[in-house]
């Protein structure tokens, strides 16, 4: 791949016991990689799931947002190296991706790297720079894999995709983001059915929804008040659209939430 670097590498651990659900309350602005030491997990992202297992990575691109839940006997154990590049092209698929590596001798080398990644990025400032060291060999192993297995989308759908994840609570025409992408619309609209598999508009609800659970599970928002939010233009539009994703209402979803 071309040349790049790294920069705003962090890290963080998580450990659960049995069963947990994580619903982040905003997107992260940051490619996170994420290595199971213990447990497994669902991830959802808007109609993706991605299964992971003790010894997996996955590749969660930024700007997206995505649930997890996860189940262990007892233990769950995850921590998540989050990072930018100076590149918009490697890894940026809009797609969550996930890596299994049969070889138990290499899972337990990158777990253990990963670990150590971790440790030195809560150091001091010398340990610090010796972490972006080993997470520059990490991602330079990793990276071929990631490309391979990426999808390679053309640059109008791109720049669709982005215009479309930025104003999704917002009233907008699809001529709007034609015009933005400098595209063809009756092209643009080919390129979602061929590449993603649904409409412009499919893909755009399907962000809505994704949103939509996560307003519906907090305590604080009425399911009207969701629906308003995430700029359906009625209730009645937004359960068909909800049922049509989840399978359930809007609100027995809440119900059912809550009573977790």
């Amino acid at each position: 791949m071309d040349n790049f670097y790294v920069y705003q590498l962090s890290s963080i651990e998580h450990n659960y016991k049995h069963k947990h659900l994580c619903t982040p309350k905003t997107r992260q602005m940051k490619m996170r990689l994420g290595v199971i030491l213990d447990g497994t997990g669902t991830f959802t992202y808007v109609n993706q799931k991605v299964c992971v297992k003790k010894g997996d990575i996955i590749i969660i691109p930024e700007k997206i947002f995505c649930y997890s839940e996860w189940s262990g006997e007892p233990d769950i154990r995850v921590i998540y190296l989050s990072f930018k590049l100076n590149t918009d092209n490697t890894l940026t698929n809009y797609n969550l991706q996930t890596f299994s590596f049969n070889d138990a001798e290499e899972r337990a080398d990158i777990a253990d790297t990963v670990i150590e990644i971790h440790a030195m990025l809560h150091g001091d400032r010398q340990s610090q720079l010796v972490a972006y060291s080993k997470f520059y060999m990490l991602l330079s192993k990793l990276l071929p894999i990631m490309e391979n297995g990426r999808k390679k989308y053309k640059k109008e759908l791109c720049e669709a995709i982005t215009y479309i994840t930025d104003n999704w609570n917002r009233d907008f025409k699809f001529s709007d983001v034609a015009a933005h992408c400098c595209a063809c619309e009756a092209k643009l609209y080919r390129l979602f059915k061929e590449q993603l598999g649904q409409s412009p508009n499919d893909y755009l609800n399907s962000i809505k929804v994704n949103y939509a659970i996560q307003y519906l599970e907090s305590a604080e928002y009425l399911v009207n008040e969701v629906s308003y939010m995430c700029n359906f233009h009625s209730e009645t539009y937004f359960r068909k659209v909800f049922r049509k994703y989840i399978g359930i209402t809007p609100s027995d979803y809440k119900k059912q939430f809550s009573s977790l």
